[in-house]
């Protein structure tokens, strides 16, 4: 097993396994928008951090984070276009995804971003496929993605997840997160990085 960091090559196989591995209203949207998604993130590459875990030639697993989702956010509105805002419409017309579930996540974007946290380093999608789950996977990337922020200085990381998915919630703790708050139907956890 090798960390490395995702590279643009990468970007196909790795927006496959996000919308088979990840039932979030992004992977719901569809391949173009994560396609999108990820090409903005490895392009700040002085802002963000994109990491895989590679075994042989397969992907097991992916960790992005931000060191400022403020300063991520203003990348990603960028990206929003006529064809993007088309996605997202097509994704509730074919009932991939439900209005009410792409209302939360923006409620939740929204009352988070007037928090004011600044930098507020977060980590925005890390999932296994799904024949690795199990495996350790999970912490392996969260460690080294915890060691390569600590590195920059960052002192403090910050994760969400839906309150529902207790799985997801209880991965978290074990490694070393605190629950910090619930806001909409989220919950964000910290971890301190000694």
């Amino acid at each position: 097993m090798k960390i490395e960091q995702v590279q643009l090559a990468d970007l196909n196989t790795i927006v496959k396994l996000h919308k088979h591995n990840l039932s979030s209203p992004s992977s719901k949207i569809g391949e173009a928008y994560l396609e999108k998604l990820y090409t903005v993130l490895l392009l700040r590459q002085d802002l963000n951090i994109a990491l895989l875990l590679r075994e042989k030639k397969d992907i097991v697993g992916v960790i992005t984070a931000t060191q400022d989702l403020h300063e991520m956010n203003k990348s990603l509105n960028k990206i929003l276009s006529p064809s993007i805002i088309f996605l997202f419409l097509k994704a509730i017309v074919v009932r991939k995804v439900t209005v009410k579930e792409l209302w939360e996540r923006i409620r939740f974007e929204q009352m988070l971003m007037k928090k004011n946290i600044h930098p507020y380093p977060v980590i925005l999608t890390i999932f296994i496929n799904r024949k690795y789950q199990g495996g350790g996977y999970g912490k392996k990337l969260i460690n080294e993605m915890s060691q390569i922020l600590k590195k920059k200085g960052i002192k403090k990381i910050y994760v969400d997840t839906l309150s529902t998915n207790k799985k997801a919630i209880g991965f978290y703790l074990a490694l070393g997160f605190k629950q910090k708050e619930a806001i909409a139907d989220s919950i964000i956890l910290e971890k301190e990085l000694r």
